[in-house]
């Protein structure tokens, strides 16, 4: 059990263990059949290291720790050896019998699947395949030869992608939902008309153009998300919108107009009774962008974009928009556009809610007038509404993007003109 060769003549106790080897003196009480006597010892093979004080030097006798018990190269009794032979020949028996069981049953199956699968007799199957064989032999095969053209180059012009995002605007409330444009029909009026203006190669066609543009001023998605959508890069998403903007805001500017007086007057609605002069009703924006509407709802005039610090009389002397009206008419505002003087000098009346002033409650006549042109007052809201429906309005606008301000709200100015009136018919005075 041990190579090594010892000089010592004390021998191990255990039996069938022949070591010699030198070790720490350990008595126990060992079943050897024989008295045990102070002169035995049980060599370190019997032991595991971990039984062992760690040495300091290499030169130092093993010691072992207290209360360890040999467990390794124990003796093995003669009856005990019978015991597992016997249930070992056992195991074994039962593993033959269990594999013959299972060879049985998949060879059973193997048949039946076969006689299933196998419906004719082998020979028959045999014969008909021959008599197949000689048959084939006997035709003469004739090769039919066809042609098929796999495509034709008819010009250089770079076509949309396999996947066209403008695919997934199939109905009217689709396209309404992601561009804004109330139906299909008017959206394929500006692509024509963007057609028209572009002779440019591109990686997109015109139409995905326009999808792209309107989805920016409708969703205001970054270019990096569009990007992705359109599979093109965000430089190019920039560089297409920006085209684009300019050539819709040429489209659609002629829809943003001041009518004449005439029409004006016959497209008065009923809420407009007590102040039938009213040309033009003023408002502004959270953008600070003025605008004008006439009584029916139609925006008639946007105005250029100015900075935070710009008044709103500011903006109204500079846009001069008091030189498009005619002595006698009349201009609804809010209160905080204070142009009382610049009216009463071009003869122009200036209809706005009263103010309170140092009194505790309006008069009854103030309050109806008050609520009179509330009443009046809430289709330019309403237009406003629709022209916030468009996000670019309503989050940060990228500084990359102040320079097309003006033609964005013209666009969408436009787009709001284009959709189904504020008032149904009977909302007009007849």
């Amino acid at each position: 059990m041990d190579n090594k060769t010892s000089k010592s003549k004390v021998n191990c106790c255990v039996p069938q263990c022949s070591s010699t080897y030198k070790n720490s003196n350990w008595v126990v009480v060992l079943r050897m059949g024989k008295k045990i006597s102070p002169y035995m010892k049980v060599c370190s093979l019997h032991f595991k290291n971990d039984d062992f004080f760690f040495k300091a030097h290499v030169n130092n006798l093993p010691r072992l720790k207290k209360n360890v018990v040999p467990s390794l190269n124990l003796p093995t009794r003669s009856h005990d050896i019978i015991k597992n032979r016997h249930y070992q020949k056992m195991r074994e028996e039962r593993l033959r019998k269990r594999r013959q069981l299972v060879h049985r049953e998949a060879k059973e199956n193997d048949l039946q699947l076969q006689y299933k699968e196998d419906k004719k007799p082998i020979d028959e199957a045999t014969k008909q395949a021959a008599e197949n064989i000689l048959l084939f032999n006997k035709k003469e095969v004739v090769f039919k030869k066809t042609f098929e053209d796999k495509g034709v180059q008819v010009n250089t012009y770079e076509e949309c992608n396999d996947y066209n995002v403008v695919d997934t605007i199939s109905s009217d409330f689709k396209c309404k939902v992601l561009t804004g444009v109330v139906n299909l029909t008017i959206f394929n009026i500006l692509v024509c008309a963007i057609s028209k203006m572009t002779h440019k190669k591109s990686h997109i066609c015109d139409k995905n153009k326009v999808l792209l543009t309107l989805m920016k001023l409708k969703l205001n998605l970054p270019f990096n998300a569009l990007g992705v959508l359109f599979k093109i890069s965000a430089k190019s998403v920039h560089t297409y919108f920006c085209e684009t903007l300019e050539n819709l805001s040429v489209i659609l500017k002629p829809v943003i107009r001041f009518p004449p007086k005439e029409e004006i007057l016959s497209n008065m609605p009923i809420c407009f009774q007590n102040y039938k002069n009213t040309r033009h009703i003023l408002d502004c924006t959270e953008i600070t962008i003025e605008k004008s509407v006439v009584p029916s709802g139609l925006i008639t005039y946007v105005s250029n974009g100015y900075g935070g610090r710009m008044s709103d009389k500011a903006i109204f002397n500079s846009e001069n928009i008091i030189a498009k009206l005619d002595p006698g008419d009349a201009i609804m505002v809010d209160k905080g556009i204070l142009i009382k003087n610049e009216c009463q000098q071009h003869f122009i009346k200036l209809i706005r809610p009263p103010y309170l002033r140092n009194r505790t409650q309006f008069s009854k006549e103030d309050a109806q007038t008050t609520a009179s042109i509330a009443k009046a007052r809430v289709h330019v809201e309403r237009a406003i509404q629709r022209i916030k429906i468009f996000r670019i309005c309503k989050g940060t606008i990228l500084w990359t993007l102040l320079p097309y301000m003006d033609s964005i709200m013209i666009i969408i100015a436009g787009l709001t003109n284009l959709s189904p009136p504020i008032l149904a018919n009977s909302k007009f005075q007849k």
